[in-house]
């Protein structure tokens, strides 16, 4: 145990050493020179945020479909390492699986962290097509001037959320 974290440590540490070769000091002067404190002060707590949202997201839903409760504290902790790890996989996907063992390690089964993961997707899905969906009427004159692409977009965005309701629909009512 005490030589793992020794081992977590020193690719810590050489991560570390890595990024800073490899940054050019000038640049990086000139770069926060020109940046608002303000607007960083105001992203990392937007981020913090989202983390603790998304946290209780994924905590309610596992709880919804799981037999055993989780805590928090253990969905949280979980949450935000796989976040870590989502950064550096393409669409995420490493953050997903990794949230799915994480669970299914402690649970002894692997069947209902998916359908969490899925469940999320889906209401990712539908409150972006909503948003779209309320906004995209809005401001579509100043998007686009072609009326039968705008009336595609929205008619097919319409059909495919109704889809998407329908079953979502389906699965709850065969839980």
């Amino acid at each position: 145990s005490l030589l793992i974290r020794f081992l977590y440590f020193l690719l810590l540490l050489i991560v570390l050493i890595f990024i800073v070769q490899k940054v050019i000091i000038s640049r990086l002067d000139c770069i926060l020179d020109a940046v608002n404190l303000s607007f960083i002060i105001l992203a990392l707590a937007i981020m913090y945020f989202s983390i603790v949202l998304g946290s209780m997201r994924w905590y309610l839903l596992n709880n919804f479909y799981n037999q055993k409760s989780l805590s928090f504290r253990y969905i949280s902790f979980h949450y935000w390492s796989g976040l870590a790890i989502g950064y550096f996989t393409p669409g995420n996907i490493g953050w997903d699986a990794y949230r799915i063992i994480a669970v299914g390690k402690k649970l002894k089964t692997y069947t209902s962290p998916v359908i969490t993961i899925v469940s999320e997707k889906i209401i990712g899905f539908l409150s972006v097509s909503l948003m779209i969906l309320i906004v995209f009427p809005l401001i579509e004159d100043q998007i686009l001037k072609d009326g039968k692409l705008y009336n595609k977009i929205y008619f097919g965005g319409s059909g495919i959320l109704a889809l998407v309701i329908l079953f979502g629909g389906l699965i709850l009512k065969g839980k």
